[in-house]
């Protein structure tokens, strides 16, 4: 399953170089944010990466992070009826995502739970 691969070890998988760069920015962002810098920024532009896609990939991690965080740091646990909530409304968001040609996780190709990565892994298009 190459859910279960991304959180084992992203680096084994047969990705892109932009993945790759990619991965390797949200990794930073979500360990040591305070060491990212404007180098960052311009590895993934250089890797084909937007602006635009800079932005969206940020807030992805953003969001991801927070809610780790807040579910972790409170002792929270799923119930099996959030779980099938949180994939149902993964699942709409990327079918409304396919139709307007837009996002979809990459590693999951749409259905994205939280376990899909510390900082969930998505792309608004594929890199130049």
């Amino acid at each position: 399953l190459e859910v279960e691969r991304v959180k084992s070890d992203w680096r084994q998988m047969d990705i892109t170089e932009a993945e790759r760069v990619m991965l390797e920015w949200v990794e930073k962002l979500t360990v040591a944010p305070s060491t990212c810098a404007e180098a960052d920024i311009e590895g993934m532009r250089a890797a084909g990466w937007t602006d635009r896609d800079v932005l969206d990939i940020a807030q992805v991690c953003a969001y991801f992070n927070m809610r780790v965080r807040i579910v972790d740091g409170l002792g929270l646990e799923l119930d099996e009826w959030q779980t099938t909530r949180a994939k149902a409304g993964a699942e709409n968001a990327a079918k409304l995502a396919d139709e307007r040609g837009g996002w979809r996780c990459r590693l999951t190709h749409g259905v994205c739970a939280s376990s899909c990565i510390k900082a969930c892994v998505v792309t608004s298009s594929e890199p130049e």
